[in-house]
């Protein structure tokens, strides 16, 4: 889900909020956005959960957590991307 969360609040913030000067997007720049900033904010979580040591998975085995945690992000971002193609983002 935070993939999903992420590419959804990241496609509605560049292309759809009106804070920035963007032209309509095209159905490749919405998926490939939505893909990389999922993919980013979930490297960046991964940093953070390290850096602060709040990742405590059961068993202990942090790198299968974080793997885990990367796939669904990016998997998210997918989704997120092929809903962002469906509707009437771009021309």
């Amino acid at each position: 889900m935070g993939g999903v969360s992420v590419g959804m609040l990241s496609i509605w913030f560049w292309f759809q909020s009106g804070f920035f000067e963007i032209s309509v997007p095209s159905k490749r720049e919405v998926f490939f956005y939505a893909v990389v900033v999922a993919v980013l904010m979930g490297i960046g979580w991964e940093i953070f959960e390290l850096a602060y040591g709040t990742a405590n998975p059961v068993g202990g085995n942090y790198s299968m957590d974080t793997f885990h945690d990367l796939v669904f992000d990016f998997l998210g971002g997918i989704v997120v991307g092929l809903i962002g193609r469906i509707k009437s983002l771009y021309v």
